[in-house]
């Protein structure tokens, strides 16, 4: 097997030995803090506010990273919980049609 995979058979061990890195456990924890800090937003909140939540409570953590974690755990924010103010598209009317007159 190692053969078709074109692996060492010394690497694969050493793999299986220790399979996930210190980064991915510590991803792992984090990406727990940021589920609560989302539930607890109803899904509203995206990455940086995430961020600042996880800041507040003492974790050393950049924005990016949060966003990467919650991108792989499929969170994502909810988008249009406020009206929109603008419609586009739809030209602006400044007077009434004339009417028509036949003499």
């Amino acid at each position: 097997m190692c053969r078709a995979l074109k692996v060492h058979r010394s690497g694969y061990y050493a793999w299986k030995a220790e399979p996930l890195s210190a980064r991915a456990i510590e991803d792992a924890k984090l990406l727990v803090e940021i589920k609560q800090s989302f539930e607890d937003s109803q899904g509203i909140y995206g990455s940086p506010r995430v961020h600042r939540d996880l800041r507040e409570a003492g974790f050393k953590i950049g924005e990016k990273r949060v966003a990467r974690l919650m991108r792989q755990a499929k969170l994502k924010s909810v988008r249009g919980y406020r009206r929109p103010r603008y419609k586009s598209g739809k030209p602006a009317i400044a007077s009434p049609k004339p009417l028509a007159t036949t003499v």
